[in-house]
Order: C-alpha cells, then sequence, then structure tokens
C-alpha cells in the first residue's frame, strides 16, 4: 500500500511539474511572437532550439544510465557522481569549443550569433542538474526534479516578461535566458551538496569509458526522437529564413504542448506494462495495450479535428493576425496529432517487453524520412513543406513501431476502435464547419458535446471500458467497494 501511495504522489509530482512546463512554454511563445513580430521571433526560435539540443548533447544519454547505476549500487554513490562529473565537464568543453567554432565561421546575423555566445555557458552550468536529478530520482525523491523544472521554466518565463515590459530588446531576452539558467543551476547544486555532500572527484579512465559506452545508445535514441521534431528548423535556416522559421515553429508549438497529454497517461500505465511485460500473462498485457490505445485514439480525433477546423481562429486568438499565414501549416500538423498520441503509447509498450531497439531503429528511419521529405519539399513550399515533412514523419513513425508491437503481441482487436470514432469527428466537424463564425467559447464546449453523443450513440464504450475508467480515476473506492 505505501508503494502504492509513493508512486501516485511522485506521479502528480512529475505530472504537475510537466504541465506547469508546457503551459509556461506555450505563453512564453505568445508573448515572444506578439512582442518580436515574425523576422526575429523567427531567429529566436532557432537560437532556442539550438540551445536545446545543447543539453541533450551535453547528457550524452547519461541521465538514465546514472539512475540506473546508483539504483543498483548506492554504495559507490560519490564515486560514480564524481566520475559522471568530471566526464561532463569534459563533453562539455568539447561542445563549447565546437559550438563557437561553428558560430563563428558559419554564423553570419550578428544578432544570433551573440545570442548563442551569452546563452551557451550558462545552459552547460545548468545541464549539471540532469546529474543532481538522476541521484535523487535513483533514491525515489521526484520533489526534486519536480522543483527544477518548475523553477526552470518560471525564472526563464519572469526573466523574458521583464525584457518584454521593459523593451530591452532581441540580446536581453538570451542575457535573462541565460541568468536563469545560471541561478537554477546554483539553486540545483546548493541542494544536491546539503542532502548529499561533495561527490569524490577521482578520475577513474575505466570507469569514464562504461559510463560513456553504456550512455550513447540511450544518447542516440533521445537525440533521434528531439531531432525528429526540430531537424525542420535547421533544414529551413539553410534553405530559407527566419519567416519560414517563425511560421513553421508557431504550429510546431502547439504540437509539443500537446505532447505532455499521451506521455502523462502512458507513465501511468507504464508500470503496470512492465509488470505484465516480464510475465507470461500475454493476454492482460494486450488487454491493457488495447484500452490504452481505444482511449488515446478517442481523445486524439477531436483534438486534431479543432485544429483542422478552427486554425485560423485559434492562431488569431493566440498570437495575433502576424501569424495567419501559419493557418495551413496548423492545419497539416493537426492531422498528426492522432499519430503523435499512439507513438508515445507504441514506444512505451516496445521498451516494456524489452524491444526497445526497435523503437530506435523506427525513430531512425522517420529521422531519415522526416529529412528527405524537408530536403524535397522545403525548397519550393518552406514552412508549409516542413509541416507535411513532420505530418508524414509521424505517419512513418506510428506504422513502423505499430507493425513492430502488432509482430510481438499478435492480432488486436482494434478494428471498430479506428472506425467508430471517425463517426463522431466527422459529425463534430461538420457542425464546426457550418458554425464557424460562431464564437469558439460557444462552439468548442458543443461540438465537443456533440462528439461524445456519437461515442455513445455507436456504443463506442462498452461496460467493461466504463468500469476500468472507474478503477483508474477512483482506485481507492474501487478498492473499497470489492473488500
Amino acid at each position: 500500500m505505501e508503494n502504492v501511495r509513493n508512486i501516485s504522489k511522485n506521479t502528480l509530482m512529475v505530472f504537475f511539474a510537466r504541465g506547469f512546463n508546457s503551459i509556461f512554454g506555450f505563453t512564453i511563445t505568445i508573448v515572444l511572437a506578439r512582442h518580436l513580430g515574425v523576422e526575429e521571433y523567427g531567429k529566436f526560435a532557432f537560437v532556442y532550439t539550438l540551445i536545446s539540443f545543447t543539453v541533450l548533447i551535453a547528457d550524452l544519454g547519461g541521465f538514465q544510465v546514472i539512475t540506473r547505476e546508483l539504483s543498483s549500487g548506492q554504495e559507490k554513490a560519490k564515486s560514480i557522481i564524481g566520475s559522471a562529473f568530471l566526464l561532463r565537464i569534459f563533453i562539455s568543453a568539447l561542445l563549447l569549443l565546437l559550438i563557437v567554432l561553428l558560430t563563428h565561421f558559419i554564423q553570419r546575423d550578428v544578432s544570433i550569433r551573440i545570442a548563442i555566445y551569452i546563452v551557451t555557458i550558462p545552459q552547460l552550468i545548468f545541464a549539471l542538474n540532469t546529474i543532481f536529478v538522476a541521484v535523487f530520482t535513483a533514491n525515489n525523491r521526484f520533489g526534486f526534479d519536480a522543483l527544477m523544472q518548475i523553477t526552470s521554466r518560471g525564472l526563464e518565463f519572469l526573466s523574458i516578461l521583464l525584457v518584454v515590459y521593459f523593451k530591452l530588446g532581441f540580446i536581453a531576452l538570451f542575457v535573462g535566458i541565460g541568468a536563469s539558467y545560471l541561478i537554477n543551476g546554483f539553486l540545483g547544486l546548493t541542494i544536491y551538496l546539503k542532502n548529499y555532500g561533495l561527490p569524490i572527484f577521482q578520475y577513474d579512465l575505466k570507469y569514464c569509458k562504461y559510463l560513456l559506452y553504456e550512455s550513447l545508445p540511450v544518447a542516440i535514441t533521445t537525440f533521434l526522437s528531439i531531432a525528429i521534431l526540430r531537424v525542420d528548423i535547421f533544414v529551413l535556416k539553410i534553405l530559407k529564413g527566419s519567416a519560414d522559421i517563425a511560421f513553421f515553429n508557431i504550429p510546431y508549438v502547439f504540437i509539443y504542448t500537446l505532447i505532455i497529454v499521451p506521455q502523462s497517461f502512458v507513465s501511468v500505465i507504464f508500470p503496470i506494462l512492465c509488470k505484465l511485460g516480464s510475465t507470461e500473462e500475454r493476454s492482460k498485457f494486450i488487454f491493457v495495450y488495447e484500452k490504452a490505445f481505444k482511449l488515446l485514439y478517442i481523445i486524439s480525433l477531436p483534438i486534431s479535428t479543432i485544429l483542422i477546423c478552427l486554425s485560423d481562429t485559434i492562431l488569431k486568438f493566440t498570437y495575433g493576425t502576424k501569424f495567419l499565414a501559419s493557418t495551413n501549416a496548423l492545419k497539416i500538423m493537426g492531422l498528426s496529432i492522432v499519430f503523435l498520441f499512439l507513438n508515445s503509447l507504441n514506444t512505451f509498450t516496445l521498451i516494456s517487453i524489452k524491444k526497445q531497439h526497435l523503437s530506435t531503429i523506427s525513430t531512425a528511419i522517420a529521422f531519415l524520412v522526416n529529412l528527405i521529405f524537408d530536403l524535397i519539399l522545403i525548397p519550393k513550399y518552406g514552412f508549409l513543406g516542413a509541416s507535411v515533412a513532420t505530418s508524414v514523419c509521424y505517419c512513418a513513425y506510428f506504422i513502423l513501431t505499430f507493425y513492430f508491437v502488432l509482430q510481438s503481441l499478435g492480432r488486436l482487436n482494434l478494428t471498430y476502435t479506428f472506425i467508430k470514432p471517425i463517426v463522431g469527428a466527422g459529425v463534430m466537424a461538420l457542425f464546426i464547419a457550418y458554425f464557424h463564425n460562431v464564437n469558439p467559447f460557444i462552439i468548442l464546449p458543443v461540438s465537443i458535446i456533440i462528439y461524445i453523443s456519437a461515442l455513445l450513440i455507436t456504443r463506442v464504450f462498452s461496460p467493461e471500458d466504463i468500469e476500468l475508467a472507474k478503477s483508474l480515476l477512483f482506485p481507492y473506492r474501487t478498492r473499497h467497494s470489492e473488500s
């Protein structure tokens, strides 16, 4: 019972932190887009994308490996952390040198160059927090991770608001962001030292090589997963310009923000999948997968429909008329929402049955599909071509992972799951199209009611589904009623 309570508490902490990050990240893009305009917002999106990769490359998948090592060997914790710390400093120094050289010789825009210089070192210092988070996570203390996420995004949001309010300019944005990274980095260090003390800084070449070797596969998979989302920005920068980056990044932010929905849900059922995947109870595993698939599919369809049918209204309300050129891009990316939701489930499913290498293969192929379509479509169609490439990539990734899941689990009973909700989404789309000019705050709730009514009329939910939903929403009530 105590373990269940701890898992529930930790899950709520992580969900809260993720939700906080997503909401504030989305709000930041709205504030900046309205403040900077198309061209400068495109520059900001490019620099921000670059620094997001900085943390990823600096970590090199170390978070997962360090967490695993500490979970199985706490007696050598200080030595492990010391080796990881020294390895991270070495990688960060090489990365800093590489970024400075590339920026100096390749980047012609002086404002972008200065922004990269300003924010790189604070970002690398902030990246050390992933080691501290690994230590706390290995000790089942998830509050530290939640605190770091919240303070990081909160300080960043506050610095951006101050720069915008006092109209300090483009470069000042990155001074503020860099300062927020430094503050958060030193905050993380202080909390770590207070709880665990100084690590043992002893150079162990053999163990450093081991950490690097173990981390690289995880790093490659993580890098490709992020690259799928962001490679379009770099191709647009090379082949087009800042305006195209801005018009592409706006719908991308919508897509990226919505990722929290499937990831949060799958995180809850992941321990169940892992437990069933390690036993011979394959029928129960398939049951959980089918129900999760059904729920994510049903949730994703109305979201996709709303983004497609109300894209212009949504953009006008959030970003203003300057970014209405992104309307068609948002429609195109809205089509990929269903694939995006189901991809999270398929990826975690493959991991739970110890076939994560199939997820890596799928990620690599999807990345290549995205890159190839980018190179073909962007020269002629710009940000619209990038949007098509992204949607095709998500579709390819879903087909691959779903194929691997089918190969592992066998035939699944999903025919009616695919067909029936489409009827409800179609009725919903017709309603929105007919009353398109009505206040969206009226259209949205009514259209959702119409969708749910269509699901009930077509009997999408079985009595089994309803009982399962009750057990998930009210676990303690269900437990007491059975006893």
